[in-house]
């Protein structure tokens, strides 16, 4: 009899103590919003073409992204989404030179044997999207930075400076120029 009452009460105790999903789905939103300086950077990151097919930017985008390095991991042509990444590693100096600099300044005293800078994991991603717009086509290419370092943590880091996306669409000009 116990256990048919606890069996019956378990599913009203679950529901009691289920959090809100309006809630949660505030409490997501907030987490997800952009920074203020990744809205701000959004004009920079855009670029309009006039007079040019959507097939033939999208390949001279893809064409770009290679010799820049990305690999294209999607394309989604219809949706007019492209993302590619670029792996590297990194290598943070900073223990070695700290030591470099004790050795110098205290002399013999201080050994820098066994300190290598640390490895870092970098990979550089990149997401662009290209839509119809009344004055030609409007693509927006936003670069973002995923670092994981020798401890395993994970960093993601938002390129707004104008460094990559001006490069990008610089050369996208030149690829259909040509």
């Amino acid at each position: 009899m116990r256990f048919a009452a606890a069996f019956l009460a378990a599913p009203l105790l679950l529901v009691a103590c289920a959090p809100n999903p309006d809630e949660m789905f505030s409490a997501a939103m907030q987490a997800a919003a952009p920074t203020q300086d990744v809205i701000d950077a959004r004009p920079r990151q855009t670029e309009t073409f006039q007079g040019v097919s959507e097939q033939r930017l999208k390949e001279a985008m893809a064409r770009t992204l290679r010799e820049m390095g990305f690999n294209i991991d999607t394309s989604a042509p219809r949706l007019g989404l492209m993302t590619a990444s670029r792996e590297s590693t990194g290598t943070d100096l900073g223990p070695l030179a700290g030591q470099m600099v004790l050795a110098v300044l205290l002399g013999p005293a201080v050994t820098v044997r066994g300190v290598v800078g640390t490895q870092s994991f970098i990979n550089l991603r990149v997401t662009v999207v290209t839509m119809n717009a009344p004055d030609g086509l409007t693509s927006r290419a936003a670069f973002e930075r995923l670092t994981l370092g020798p401890t395993g943590v994970t960093t993601v880091e938002t390129l707004v400076s104008d460094e990559f996306t001006t490069q990008f669409f610089a050369r996208v000009r030149q690829a259909l120029a040509a």
